[in-house]
């Protein structure tokens, strides 16, 4: 996707080669597809950017410590959808353009529809973290909007070319949000096609999460089910992207709930334990890849298994048929 943010560090930092007089942004995560960027002032304060050009999707990451509040100028040169995700901050980030002011909060994500123009990000003092991501909103088809409330003014805008910012309501950046951004970081670092398939996906993800996050904190009222659904698409994408890997003993941490509570209120739903869940989203990542890589081996490790023969006793106990006989009943049909 051709790059349309301009973030004008180099107007109060000093690009620099060597880390070693750094002090506040090492040891962050990384964007491991991505070079970093490092900067320094003669205040101490320092910057990370790094930015990756995906076929849909633009990335940005960007780490800050600063030892006072510092505008940043920012200029946009194509209208476009942004998602920003302020994982760390001591205030709110000022979003500023012409007469128009809007509040980025800590912890919090939003969209926003950015018209061509000059903006500043005025950052507060102390550590940043700003995750964000944008894409053109003719990913959506006429009327594919409507499947998300909270994009459809920004659409709007988007397809109308509006002159002025238009910013959806916030929401609360969760550990489920945290651990899909930390996934995109870390998984995106091959370059070939397979990546912007993974691009694409995770974006997607990121989407009905936060649409997930608003209908829960401005729309819901609250019952089991709610729960449920959400345990269950947390293990569909957590399949997705860890495979084999992925442990049922994970969803306490991303839920505030005990595993033996999160299993009562699921099998309430559904009528079936997390762990039948787990083997079900598993074998339908196995046929999946059985499908696109016609062979048991790489299939097996593609999905996290250490062996064949573990990978093989899987698939027979969870369909009653081998990887093999799988393949031969779907090449017959």
């Amino acid at each position: 996707m051709q790059k349309s943010l301009f973030i004008a560090l180099e107007e109060h930092y000093t690009p620099i080669s060597s880390t070693v007089a750094l002090n506040h942004i090492l040891g962050v995560q990384l964007m491991k597809i991505a070079k970093p960027s490092y900067f320094q002032n003669e205040n101490g304060d320092e910057a990370l950017l790094q930015e990756f050009d995906g076929f849909l999707s633009y990335l940005t990451s960007l780490h800050l410590f600063g030892q006072k509040r510092s505008p940043i100028r920012l200029q946009i040169e194509r209208e476009d959808l942004h998602a920003f995700y302020v994982l760390e901050s001591a205030g709110p980030i000022l979003l500023v353009k012409d007469h128009q002011q809007f509040e980025l909060h800590p912890k919090r994500g939003c969209y926003c529809y950015l018209p061509p123009g000059e903006y500043i990000l005025e950052f507060p003092e102390g550590r940043t973290q700003l995750f964000s991501f944008y894409f053109r909103g003719k990913m959506f088809r006429k009327n594919h909007e409507r499947h998300f409330k909270f994009l459809q003014e920004l659409v709007e805008a988007f397809r109308n070319k509006t002159g002025l910012v238009v910013q959806s309501v916030d929401f609360w950046i969760g550990p489920r949000t945290r651990v899909l951004i930390a996934r995109l970081l870390e998984h995106l670092q091959f370059i070939d096609l397979d990546i912007e398939l993974f691009l694409h996906r995770q974006i997607l993800e990121l989407l009905k999460l936060s649409k997930e996050k608003i209908f829960e904190e401005y729309e819901k009222v609250y019952d089991g089910s709610i729960l449920a659904l959400q345990v269950r698409e947390e293990i569909r994408r957590s399949i997705a992207v860890d495979g084999q890997d992925f442990r049922l003993n994970e969803l306490p941490a991303l839920f505030k709930k005990s595993q033996q509570y999160l299993g009562r209120v699921y099998k309430a739903v559904f009528g079936h334990s997390l762990t039948q869940c787990r083997k079900y989203f598993l074998l339908e990542l196995a046929q999946e890849n059985l499908l696109k890589l016609s062979n048991s081996t790489q299939a097996a490790y593609a999905c996290g298994f250490n062996s064949v023969q573990q990978f093989d006793k899987f698939f027979k106990n969870a369909s009653g048929m081998t990887p093999t006989d799988y393949l031969n009943k779907i090449r017959g049909e």
